[in-house]
Order: structure tokens, then sequence, then C-alpha cells
């Protein structure tokens, strides 16, 4: 039996230093933890509150199908793909006094006006980055189903061969898509049909190879996820996501261990094989920059290598579908947040950083201004989140276009950026490391928000910012 009043006088002598080593060092975590607090005051996406049940509205797309499973035309199909892009957020936005409660009830509104072209018809809630995911598997999978990247994303073809050729150029695309099922489009320059100095125009998002695209896209997904009326739960969505990600990262792996083979290939029929595809040293595009490395282009890396790069794509879903998304804009970023600023803080002039309403968009023709490859670079992701009624007021320019013309988009006006301040000229608008580019190109950043205000604006964004790992 151990007898404690034996040893009390022992042990009491050595308390005191015990509990003095004990309080230092809660002292000391509470320091850490206080610090940790101040440099770190974000949310993380982790944290955030999804519905318990059907997912009906966030930031994301609509697929249409019938209740009885028979076949969509696409004529029927079209008239509710305008629907679709009439009650997006930057459409709500523009024309609503309170956009939040229409955008909030866009589910019904949408339901309701789908039906009138057919009682049978349904929609179901795609989350953005689910949408983006599964347009670029099937991008991805049709070069390796034909061993080659589509030669409409060699852009050799349609800026040298086709320069001054369109009929030329049209054919040649015709004959593409017909011989590849291909899922592939040219670039969208202008993505911003309002916007007159920019020579926008209105009917932009409904060009006949966006709908085509959007047509296929919206089978695919309905074969995939089998959406019943009223939609998918959160868990059901994750789970589709989980197997997009595995194909990126099986994707990654091959073509860095070489078992599937890069290069250069002048007569790809007689010389391809089933562990080739060959890639041109100017092609863009997912198949080229989410394997390995393109050593002839700078914008190289946008693989799934690692488990954070699984986090951000995963989180960045659950933020798709969070409460926060019903009633707000997001716009994504890679970037070290602590350093962003709206301005040079050396210079203290307009420097516009840009943004994505998608994790992806930019990855077919501009993957400079892609998001998630900067994510990827810089081991960072965050987004800022605008409620719809603030959005005209907000010191961020966000585009008026919906998912697949802003994946396939290039230049300025497809992704989202901060504004300039009152008073600054196109002219003087610096973006990012890129100088200013003069002209009339970047008008579509001016606004009339005085410096102090837009300044102050950003950082109260800045400050409510959540995490994407």
């Amino acid at each position: 039996m151990f007898n404690i009043s034996l040893y009390g006088n022992k042990i009491s002598e050595f308390l005191p230093p015990i509990y003095t080593v004990g309080a230092a060092t809660l002292c000391l975590l509470g320091a850490y933890t206080v610090k940790w607090l101040i440099c770190n005051p974000y949310k993380n996406a982790s944290c955030l509150d999804t519905e318990n049940g059907l997912i009906t509205n966030g930031q994301g797309e609509y697929v249409l199908f019938r209740n009885d499973n028979n076949h969509i035309e696409k004529s029927v199909f079209e008239k509710a793909y305008r629907i679709f892009v009439q009650y997006s957020p930057e459409q709500i936005a523009s024309r609503s006094k309170d956009a939040e409660k229409e955008y909030a009830c866009r589910y019904e509104t949408i339901r309701k006006k789908v039906n009138k072209i057919d009682p049978a018809l349904e929609v179901a809630f795609i989350p953005r980055t689910l949408y983006e995911l599964t347009y670029i598997e099937n991008c991805i999978q049709e070069d390796l189903n034909n061993k080659s990247t589509c030669p409409i994303m060699t852009p050799s073809i349609h800026n040298i061969y086709f320069a001054n050729d369109k009929e030329g150029l049209d054919a040649f695309i015709k004959k593409t898509k017909e011989e590849r099922m291909c899922w592939h489009a040219l670039p969208f320059k202008n993505v911003m049909p309002e916007n007159k100095n920019c020579g926008g125009d209105p009917d932009i998002v409904y060009r006949d190879d966006v709908i085509d695209i959007a047509y296929r896209l919206n089978k695919d997904i309905v074969n995939r996820l089998s959406p019943k009326p009223g939609g998918l739960t959160y868990s059901e969505l994750a789970a589709h996501v989980d197997t997009s990600i595995q194909f990126l990262t099986s994707f990654y792996k091959k073509t860095e261990c070489g078992e599937i083979k890069r290069g250069v290939c002048k007569n790809q029929k007689k010389t391809c094989n089933d562990t080739t595809i060959y890639i041109n040293g100017d092609d863009v595009g997912p198949t080229a920059h989410f394997g390995s490395e393109n050593l002839f282009n700078t914008h190289d890396r946008m693989g799934v290598w690692n488990d954070r790069q699984m986090q951000v794509i995963k989180s960045a879903n659950k933020l798709d579908c969070s409460k926060v998304a019903q009633t707000s804009v997001l716009l994504h970023r890679g970037a070290k947040i602590s350093l962003d600023n709206a301005y040079g803080c050396k210079t203290n002039k307009v420097h516009s950083l840009s943004f994505g309403t998608g994790l992806f968009v930019g990855c077919f023709w501009d993957q400079g201004a892609t998001p998630f490859r900067y994510m990827t670079e810089f081991n960072t992701a965050y987004s800022i989140t605008v409620p719809l009624n603030e959005l005209k007021s907000a010191p961020f320019y966000v585009p008026p276009s919906h998912a697949i013309p802003q994946l396939l988009g290039k230049g300025e006006s497809f992704h989202a950026r901060t504004l300039a301040w009152k008073g600054v000229e196109p002219k003087e608008i610096n973006m990012g490391n890129l100088c200013a580019m003069g002209g009339n190109v970047n008008e579509h950043l001016q606004s009339e928000i005085p410096e102090h205000e837009l300044k102050r604006k950003f950082k109260l964004y800045k400050a409510n910012a959540i995490l994407l790992k």
C-alpha cells in the first residue's frame, strides 16, 4: 500500500516549481494563441454551415432534367438555359432593389418558369466548383481518347494558319468537333455584354458553341448525378467532387511518371499509341496544364498533386453550397492575403487585384489569370464574399457572364477585379504584375468611389475573407 504521508513533504518541495512552469507554459501558449488570432483573423471554409437537406441555391449553375427521365431536346434546353442566365447573381444584382431576397428565392423562381415550358421539367443546383470540374474532366478525357490535344487549343492554328481566313477556320473547327465529339471552343475575349465601351454583345453568353457545350454538359451531369426533384444533398455533391479530384490526381501522376507520354508529334495517326498523348509546344487548355509541366509555356502548373490542393477544391465546393453563398457573390484568389491591397504600398497608385468567381476561370485560354494556378504556386487561397445588395457599391468589378464563357475567357474582362477610385484614368490602372495597359481596355475598372472610401471598403471585405484550406 502506497503511503502518501511518507512522501508528502518531498512532493510539496516540487510543487512551486511545477506551478511556475505550468503558469509560464499557459502564458506562453496564450501569447501564441493571441498572436495567431491577430495574424490569422480569417474564417476557414471548413467551419461554414451548409443546409442539412437538399441544396437548392448557392454559387453555381442549374441543370435541367425531366421527372419522367425522357430525352430533352436542345431547343427546349436553350429556353431553360436563358432563364438560368437571367437569374445569375450578377444579373439579379444589376436589376433588383433587394437582390439578396430575389437571389435567395431563385430556385423556386427558375423552377416555376421552367415548368411553364413543360410541367415535366425539373431543375437541380450544381455548385460552381463541381460544374467546372465536370467540364474540365470531359475535355481531358476527349484528348485521352484521341491521343492528342484538341487542335482548337493550338493557338497557331487560328493565329497563323487561319489568321485571315475565317471561313477556313470555321470549316476546320466544324470538322474537328465532328471527328472528336469535341468539348473545346474558341476563347471569349469579351464577356461584358452591357459595356458598350468594350464592344459588348448582349447575346455573347448565348453563342452557339456555348449553348452546345452547356447542353452536352447538362446531359452528362444529369447522367452522373441522377438528381431528383429538389436537387441533391451536400454529401452527395461532395462525393462527386471527390471523384473529380481523383481523376485529376490520377491524370497528373500518370503524366509525371511517364505512363502518359507527352511531346510533339507531326504525324499523330501513324506514331501515337495507347500511352502517348502528344501536346504541341504552344497548346493551351486543361490537358496541357493539369498534367506535368509544359516547358514551352510560362503558365504551366495547374495539376492536383497534394492534399492541400485537394482541400482547396473541397473547401471551394463547400463554400459554393454554404448559407453565405445564398446571398453573396464569392470571389476567389490565390495570393498572400496579408500582403494584398487595392493600391501599391510604396506608390499609393491603384493596384487592381484579380479574382475569379470560380477556381478555374480562364484555364482554357488564359492560365495566367486562373485562381487555382496561383493557389498552387503560392500555397495559399482565400475567398471574399460580397453580399448581393452591396455589389453595386462594392470596390469590385464582377463580370456579368456565367461559368462557361468565363472558363473559356481570355483577356481582362472575364475575371473579377478590384476597382480604381474616382478620378483615375484607365491608362493609370495597374493590374497585378502587368503595367498599365493603356487605351480603353480598363474602362470597366473605373468607379465613382472616393479613394479613402474604396480603401476602407476593401479592408472590410478582406477582414471577412474565408480561407480555402
